[in-house]
């Protein structure tokens, strides 16, 4: 018996596992496929793992938390020691490096990860960004990002 090209994940590179998830979850819209490919890339990138296919409608908490050092409990040198990682993988600008290193900035900074350039646009508070789904986060991006056949025809505004 084949394997699922779910099960396959792990045997891809980074941008061969996004295009695959995207094309799982999301094969009847190309915008859609393109944010979950983007999505599925930085999320994967901010954990430093291999994600493999994961429930859309998982929290970021569910799905990231679960990497270590990414979550959970840590004093400020493991919060500093996480931020110096995502400016490293994202570059830097992701951290302001006058402020206070708190759980707070590592949401600021993964919500501007995951949002990419529409974190600016976006009505989301970055310290919600924990409970978000992927799901809801991709849809978000595609909202601002426009041009989605699937939810211009539901009626549903992809710009405002």
């Amino acid at each position: 018996m084949d394997p699922s090209p779910v099960t396959q994940l792990g045997t891809l590179s980074r941008s061969g596992r996004a295009l695959q998830f995207a094309g799982v979850h999301f094969s009847h819209c190309q915008v859609h496929a393109n944010e979950a490919s983007a999505v599925y890339s930085a999320a994967e990138r901010l954990c430093r793992q291999t994600l493999g296919d994961f429930d859309l409608d998982a929290t970021v908490e569910d799905v990231l938390g679960h990497s270590p050092g990414l979550t959970g409990d840590r004093d400020s040198l493991d919060l500093i020691e996480q931020l110096m990682a995502v400016e490293e993988e994202f570059g830097p600008g992701i951290i302001d490096a006058e402020t206070e290193v708190t759980r707070s900035m590592l949401g600021d900074a993964v919500f501007r990860v995951l949002l990419s350039d529409l974190a600016q646009r976006s009505r989301w508070s970055s310290e919600t960004i924990w409970a978000r789904s992927f799901r809801g986060i991709i849809n978000e991006r595609v909202r601002w990002r426009g041009g989605c056949a699937c939810v211009q025809a539901s009626g549903r505004p992809t710009t405002s």
